[in-house]
């Protein structure tokens, strides 16, 4: 007999915290989405700030483009890598899989902005989105932020410029995601193909961020000049008046691939800024957001004996309030696993005990 389960998606409300940086507006946001996942085998994606792009584990990468997609279709510029905002988010994502729990609060009661001063990274505003489950594609997670409507606002933020991706796998098959948001001063990133991990071919697009402050709720001088270089000491750097979008001839061949630049401003200082990419006549095309699981999925597992089993799943999405943490639980039956939502109290050295205003739900075992 075909056994059924339900895929749940649970989208944590907003968490607003004071505004503290050129964002008056807003400060730190973070939301939860609890999703049904599914992802590569299980791994700890550890980022090398000294590596090329070429370097980023591929899920992570894939993320990445999935973010700008959705980004460029509703016409904001790309965000670009940030080494210690990767740090920030690859810590709560594993510490939210070692303890199962899925919570903006983190070892020693940390918030996203705690996370992110720890980690050396001054933002001036900006905020996290943060997601778990099983059996869903990474393009079903950054457009199940894109569905929610507070999701999105932190997805979408126009006044942010850099993220972090860190993404955690248990052995059992759930997989929890972070995406860190921020913008620091006197900071002007480039962008090579909205962050693609990879091209195939040596033209790329490198986005300029347009404005740069010494500080936060600074005033902002324009970007005058552009001037890039496939070498760090610009011995063949071209020099542009800024555009935000310029197109760029890599250096010849394949592999890893450096841009540089020294960004004038009209003050006459001149900022650097750097972005890397691989070359590669295999790469894939980038995510546009669009390989999504259909709402109604059917799977073969191993039932009783070895005899096949046909797992249906339905996905929903519901909300919970913002004080709720996410626990992944122990269930009754060798095909599923149990999720249930109790108020979030910080870390403890066990899970936090599954009581008070309860959300539930169920994931099928990989």
């Amino acid at each position: 007999m075909p056994r059924a389960t339900r895929a749940f998606q649970v989208l944590g409300r907003c968490t607003r915290l004071a505004p503290y940086g050129l964002s008056t507006r807003r400060g730190l946001r973070a939301l939860a989405l609890v999703g049904a996942l599914v992802l590569a085998a299980p791994a700890s994606a550890q980022w090398n700030p000294d590596g090329p792009a070429g370097n980023v584990p591929e899920d992570i990468g894939r993320m990445a483009e999935a973010v700008n997609a959705l980004r460029q279709q509703s016409g904001r510029a790309p965000l670009k890598l940030q080494p210690q905002l990767m740090a920030a988010a690859q810590w709560h994502a594993e510490t939210m899989g070692q303890m199962r729990t899925l919570s903006h609060i983190g070892r020693g009661g940390t918030r996203v902005q705690d996370r992110m001063r720890l980690a050396g990274y001054e933002t001036c505003g900006g905020g996290e989105n943060i997601a778990f489950g099983a059996l869903q594609t990474v393009d079903d997670v950054a457009r199940g932020w894109y569905d929610s409507p507070g999701h999105r606002q932190i997805l979408l933020d126009p006044e942010v410029r850099e993220m972090g991706i860190g993404r955690a796998a248990t052995p059992d098959g759930l997989t929890y995601w972070v995406l860190d948001v921020g913008q620091r001063p006197a900071v002007a990133p480039i962008v090579l193909n909205n962050e693609a991990r990879a091209t195939q071919t040596s033209q790329v697009t490198v986005y300029v961020y347009g404005l740069v402050s010494d500080e936060c709720r600074g005033p902002a001088r324009p970007i005058v000049q552009v001037t890039l270089a496939n070498s760090p000491d610009f011995s063949d750097a071209q020099t542009f008046a800024y555009s935000p979008t310029l197109s760029w001839t890599l250096a010849p061949g394949e592999g890893p691939r450096t841009v540089y630049a020294r960004l004038l401003d009209s003050s006459g200082r001149v900022l650097e800024a750097q972005d890397d990419i691989l070359v590669s006549s295999t790469a894939p095309p980038p995510s546009t957001a669009s390989d999504l699981s259909p709402p109604v999925q059917t799977y073969t597992v191993p039932g009783p004996n070895g005899a096949p089993t046909y797992l249906t799943v339905y996905r929903q999405t519901q909300i919970v309030p913002s004080n709720l943490a996410v626990t992944a639980l122990p269930c009754a039956g060798s095909l599923t696993g149990c999720w249930q939502a109790a108020p979030a109290g910080g870390w403890g050295p066990g899970l936090p005990a599954p009581s008070g205003p309860p959300g539930s739900g169920s994931w099928p075992y990989r």
